[in-house]
């Protein structure tokens, strides 16, 4: 416990003596050991990045900015798996993304929002194999997605089918990407 405390008096100090100057302080994870918050700064003095650690690992929340301090990515970890919510936004303040991670796949309703604040694309995940998906032009139309519908495996069945309802080789099916 002492050593920790060390290592941290040991990171600030040097922290600011950098920041002071404005150089870019980085901080690894291995730096101070198994538990650790790593930050950065961008060149203009403004946090860059902040996230925690534990046991090495990604752990609790992660946050980006820009460079003019707006909030620029935020996520949430669970000992290196992305667990829970995470959110993006324009360098003007507005959403760009946000949606839910469980266990490092993505689950639930993810939504993805024009710089405008219109929304862009609306898709529906269980456990990383998309179900639907719905586009918007900038002015809020409903248009169709450029992207076909993953294949569904349905396991009790062991059949695929495709967004129409009609099966399909098993095989063909592929999990999505946002």
């Amino acid at each position: 416990m002492r050593m920790r405390n060390l290592s941290l008096l040991f990171f600030m100090i040097i922290s600011s003596h950098l920041l002071g100057q404005g150089q870019v302080t980085l901080l690894s994870k291995e730096d101070i050991g198994k538990d650790a918050i790593e930050k950065t700064w961008h060149q203009n003095g403004q946090l860059e990045f902040e996230g925690s650690y534990s046991y090495g690992k990604k752990h609790g929340t992660h946050r980006w900015w820009y460079e003019n301090g707006q909030l620029e990515f935020e996520e949430y970890y669970n000992y290196g798996k992305k667990h829970g919510v995470f959110k993006g936004w324009w360098q003007n303040g507005q959403l760009d993304y946000e949606g839910h991670f469980q266990y490092n796949q993505r689950d639930g309703i993810w939504k993805a929002y024009y710089e405008n604040g219109q929304i862009r694309q609306k898709t529906d995940f269980i456990l990383q194999r998309k179900l639907s998906e719905t586009c918007f032009t900038e002015s809020g139309d409903e248009i169709d997605c450029e992207e076909s519908l993953d294949g569904i495996w349905w396991w009790k069945d062991e059949k695929c089918f495709d967004r129409h309802g009609d099966e399909i080789n098993c095989h063909d099916y592929y999990l999505g990407s946002f």
